[in-house]
């Protein structure tokens, strides 16, 4: 028969041993990052502006929503996307998401775009954070000619 301290304590050890072998839920890193693949376009030519969102892990491991769209008075959004990659960094997961944006601006001058907001949570978490990408400015110019002559 075992005594009852013998039975409380070894409650204690299997409950401490449950708690050791469940699964940690580890706080990933995020970064968010947006660039653009050119600082001057033509005013009749297009600018790729791709939003990086990155976190040690794999895909699964966040739930990302899709970024706000990249919002400028002197410029319009003619194509979006979305694609995932996963790799290793120093022996850890990392996953990224990139959201593509081509833009296509509507008037010469400073085009700014304001600051992009991403929102995630961790799979099955109630927790959403938002992180924020700074403001970007792509300078339009001329348009250039196509080399096509009239006729």
């Amino acid at each position: 028969m075992i005594a009852s301290s013998d039975l409380r304590m070894l409650t204690a050890l299997l409950l401490t041993l449950a708690c050791l072998s469940a699964p940690a839920r580890a706080a990933h890193r995020v970064a968010v990052k947006a660039a653009l693949d050119r600082t001057q376009v033509p005013l009749n030519r297009t600018a790729t502006l791709t939003v990086r969102v990155e976190w040690e892990g794999v895909s699964g491991d966040l739930e990302v929503e899709e970024p706000s769209a990249p919002e400028s008075p002197a410029l319009e959004i003619t194509a979006a996307g979305s694609s995932n990659e996963v790799s290793t960094r120093a022996g850890r997961a990392l996953a990224t998401r990139l959201y593509p944006y081509v833009l296509r601006p509507t008037e010469v001058g400073s085009a700014e775009i304001a600051p992009i907001t991403v929102t995630y949570k961790e799979t099955g978490g109630d927790t959403e954070q938002s992180l924020q990408t700074p403001k970007l400015t792509l300078e339009v110019v001329r348009p250039v000619s196509d080399g096509l002559a009239a006729p």
